[in-house]
């Protein structure tokens, strides 16, 4: 049964609330509702999952993923779909859900904030109500009982922050979904965290996890970012002290489709996503700078990756990139000598000083 539109008087206080325009259609025509959306933080509901899911311009695959999403055996969950400014019939395909359920919601990415996943990400989560914080894309989709497997784990390990799954791939071939034998295997087995995250020894796909919203900062996703986005935030994590546990069931299922594919980057965007690689990689030495896990080695590993990345930038020659990614070099170079030179003068002094 569908609901009825809501409606403000003029006299209402306009900070205390944001309006979200969304479209649906009915009988009459198009018409607008409006979002409530509460300046302070919701209150929290146990047990309750709340799935963030980013939108832009998916209105051919975002139906499958929000099916999927309904299908689960677990029913305490809300599906929080923001909106990055499509322009296609995205809005159209989403409001007959939110319509039909209650624990649909739909909002579009507040105009004073940047473009992009990583906003959309960082503002649904503003917005959950759910004990339990899951990011998921909008073209893949979820085992019926991925939430219901994710959800004991965790009620049963209580000091478990996150349990991290096993992830899938599919494609659609002649209106059939073929799936995979391959995984993604995520690899979290490691008696130094940090470390082995930084030598790739452990990594997970972020729709993998499902979290513990206690365990996360306000902002989890660096909004600054093009791509590694996910990965400096689990390295934010790491340095947080957070603690996983990994399971063998496959849960998720990632899509494997043209917009997926790389071949047609200009120049201009293989520079782009190099100098992105050099920045988290930045941001992620200077985290590391200032944590007690510092050592040599996994600086080093950090200053590497930012010159191996860097000369995948000057080989487009976008002047651009090519200078910013220089500056990201010396300042790492800087962290990593200066660092050095302190530390040995330190231990030279400990003795005359103790």
């Amino acid at each position: 049964m569908a609901r009825k539109s809501p409606t403000y008087k003029n006299q209402l206080n306009k900070t205390s609330f944001q309006k979200r325009r969304q479209k649906r259609f009915n009988s009459s025509g198009t018409v607008f509702i409006y979002r409530k959306v509460k300046s302070s933080p919701p209150k929290t509901v146990p047990m309750l999952v709340s799935l963030i899911m980013p939108t832009f311009n998916r209105a051919h695959l975002i139906e499958e993923t929000i099916k999927s999403v309904i299908a689960q055996t677990y029913k305490s969950w809300e599906l929080i779909i923001i909106d990055d400014g499509s322009t296609d019939k995205t809005a159209i395909i989403i409001s007959k859900y939110v319509h039909q359920h209650s624990n649909i919601h739909y909002f579009t990415r507040p105009s004073h904030l940047p473009k992009g996943a990583n906003t959309c990400r960082n503002f649904g989560k503003s917005l959950a109500r759910g004990e339990f914080i899951k990011w998921i894309d909008s073209d893949d989709i979820l085992t019926p009982k991925a939430l219901a497997l994710q959800v004991d784990y965790l009620k049963y390990n209580p000091d478990i922050d996150v349990c991290i799954s096993q992830i899938g791939f599919f494609h659609v071939e002649g209106g059939k979904q073929v799936f995979s034998k391959a995984t993604w295997s995520p690899k979290i087995y490691a008696f130094d965290p940090i470390k082995d995250y930084l030598f790739n020894n452990i990594k997970w796909q972020t729709a993998a996890g499902l979290w513990r919203k206690q365990c996360l900062p306000n902002e989890p996703f660096d909004v600054h970012l093009k791509n590694s986005q996910e990965w400096i935030m689990h390295f934010k994590m790491l340095l947080r002290n957070v603690r996983f546990m990994c399971t063998d069931e496959v849960i998720y299922f990632v899509r494997y489709h043209d917009e997926r594919m790389t071949s047609n980057r200009t120049n201009a965007k293989w520079a782009e996503y190099y100098y992105h690689q050099c920045l988290s990689r930045m941001m992620a030495l200077e985290m590391l700078h200032q944590h007690e896990a510092y050592s040599f080695k996994l600086a080093l590993r950090l200053v590497m990756f930012i010159g191996f990345n860097y000369m995948r930038v000057l080989r487009y020659r976008q002047l651009h990139y090519m200078n910013k990614g220089f500056k990201f070099l010396v300042k790492a170079m800087g962290i990593l000598l200066g660092h050095t030179i302190i530390t040995k003068y330190q231990q030279k002094m400990a003795p005359a000083l103790s």
